[in-house]
């Protein structure tokens, strides 16, 4: 299996995790050329409306089985919203389960 398909079944088993939780999701889509993350960091943007007035956004990078610091200290420096979140989500093979880093 190719890294972009690994890739691409990771961000949609994040995607479908998000969607059990009860968020919205959006998931770029593979471009030929062109930048392929939003903002260059992320894979998945997930909305929660849990009845406030302003919902929840999660910004997730997903990665698979590691994560280097470089990355983990772009997401940090990326300035968003108070009402948003950075996550990094690690898809563990060994273990099959996910490792959440919050950034």
């Amino acid at each position: 299996m190719s890294n972009v398909h690994t890739g691409t079944v990771n961000e949609k088993r994040c995607e479908d995790q998000l969607k059990a939780y009860g968020y919205r999701t959006w998931r770029t889509r593979r471009q030929k050329f062109g930048n392929m993350d939003m903002f260059g960091l992320f894979d998945v943007v997930a909305v929660h409306n849990s009845g406030e007035r302003v919902p929840s956004m999660l910004f997730i990078q997903v990665k698979t089985n590691r994560v280097d610091r470089k990355t983990i200290k772009a997401i940090e420096d990326f300035r968003l919203p108070p009402w948003c979140f950075k996550e990094v989500w690690v898809w563990q093979a060994k273990e099959k389960e996910w490792k959440t880093i919050v950034c």
